[in-house]
């Protein structure tokens, strides 16, 4: 959202002038400047996204940690109209599976998972 709000001055005094008069109160001045503030509100959203590799292992094993942090844009709009905070940490050397989610218009947290990657839904069988 953009606000802007404008003051005049005099061209002399560089006395705060009121935009309806002609000349200034004080010094008696015609000539005024015109200083417009503007005010923009910016939200800024980030995020990191890493995978820790294991150049030395065969092709199919070779990514030992994927992490992902930050905002996130929410499959459902009407729960999550902001978008979430995300957080992601998947170790296969370990076995762990980390995943929080949060809301970032409530600040409540709605998933929060901490199991092995082996029993996590989402892993291809073997």
């Amino acid at each position: 959202m953009t606000k802007t709000e404008e003051y005049y001055f005099c061209n002399n005094c560089k006395k705060n002038f009121d935009s309806k008069d002609k000349i200034c109160s004080i010094c008696g001045e015609k000539s005024k400047e015109l200083y417009i503030k503007v005010i923009e509100d910016i939200k800024v959203k980030e995020s990191t996204i890493g995978k820790l590799k294991n150049l030395l292992s065969n092709f199919k094993n070779h990514i030992k940690y994927e992490f992902f942090q930050g905002w996130k844009k929410s499959k459902d709009k009407e729960k999550h109209p902001e978008g979430i905070n995300l957080l992601r940490q998947i170790d296969r050397g370990k076995d762990e599976y980390i995943e929080r989610c949060v809301d970032i218009s409530s600040g409540k947290e709605f998933v929060n998972k901490n199991k092995k990657l082996s029993e996590h839904h989402n892993t291809k069988k073997k």
